[in-house]
């Protein structure tokens, strides 16, 4: 059996293989996959993302996408999901979330 490319996307869910493997997230599931969304709510702005139990997530923030430095300590996923608030004074417009382990 061949192992489907890297670049492609086996489930159809918008993210490549590499992506998913890189995530933890499996690549023949559609409904695997990291999400990531910032809001408003009454404590201030949250950021939030799914993640896999067991796994250390870092969150990085930008200005431009180009430079990125790392936001707060590496995070372990004890659920499904994590969420940070951000700073109400932060100029910071762009984040991503990365699996470290």
């Amino acid at each position: 059996s061949k192992w489907p490319s890297p670049a492609a996307d086996e489930d159809r869910d918008g993210a490549d293989n590499r992506s998913e493997f890189l995530a933890g997230t499996n690549p023949i599931n559609p409904a695997s996959h990291l999400r990531l969304g910032v809001g408003n709510e009454s404590n201030g702005t949250i950021l939030r993302w799914s993640t896999i139990p067991g796994s250390v997530y870092q969150i990085l923030a930008s200005n431009d996408l180009k430079t990125w430095q790392t936001l707060g300590q590496p995070r372990f996923a004890a659920g499904e999901s994590d969420l940070l608030q951000l700073s109400s004074s932060s100029e910071i417009h762009f984040y991503r979330v990365s699996r470290v382990r």
